[in-house]
């Protein structure tokens, strides 16, 4: 490879992380703490960044906040392919698909600091309307609920989704935050000193057994 291309590929990849590395410490920054009350410094510090890149990189701080909400819906289509929604599929194999969806989200709902950075900012955008609340509205959250629910009927043979299908979902979904924010409370209550594989595979279990009760 020649010096320069092998130059611009290294340039691309340290700007890539430098961003990441951004987006990171954002999302920790305002799960924590409203927007208004989250500094642009604040940001970079954390990031162990120039103040500058931030701007360079997003245009500013509510670019910033905007581009978080868009990070976090490519970060969960990457680990979630809702192929069944076009496949035909019984109630046996809807089944055996929503527990795989939901093994893929309890594993990005207990990823340590991570998950519970995410969760705080999900909370923080849904009491703040603008661009980040649409992008999570309209690109995860409705269609993930959508999603859920449509396997929900599939399990008990249906194509059409009903109201009581996406209380459902929206009632598996919300379960998982008991083990993000909430994992003190629910650390404290099972006796857990830690949350690893054992104690995932625990709660796993549960949803599974929760899932095969749908559609009697």
């Amino acid at each position: 490879m020649p010096a320069s291309a092998s130059n611009r590929k290294s340039g691309y990849a340290k700007g890539e992380a430098t961003r990441q590395a951004i987006l990171d410490a954002a999302i920790t920054c305002f799960g924590q703490a409203p927007f208004d009350a989250v500094t642009t410094r604040q940001i970079a510090d954390a990031a162990g960044v120039n103040l500058p890149a931030i701007k360079y990189y997003f245009g500013g701080k509510e670019g910033l906040y905007t581009a978080c909400a868009r990070s976090l819906v490519e970060a969960v289509k990457a680990s979630v392919s809702p192929s069944v929604l076009t496949a035909p599929a019984g109630a046996k194999d809807a089944k055996a698909e929503l527990k795989s969806v939901m093994l893929v989200l309890l594993a990005l709902a207990t990823d340590g600091a991570h998950a519970r950075a995410r969760t705080g900012y999900y909370l923080e955008v849904l009491q703040r309307e603008g661009p980040a609340q649409d992008i999570l509205l309209k690109e995860l959250w409705a269609p993930g609920i959508e999603y859920v629910a449509a396997l929900i009927a599939r399990t008990q043979n249906r194509k059409k989704i009903t109201e009581a299908d996406r209380i459902d979902s929206i009632n598996l979904l919300s379960s998982l935050t008991g083990y993000t924010l909430g994992r003190n409370v629910s650390g404290h209550v099972l006796g857990w000193q830690t949350f690893g594989p054992k104690e995932v595979s625990a709660v796993y279990d549960s949803l599974c057994r929760h899932i095969d009760r749908l559609g009697g």
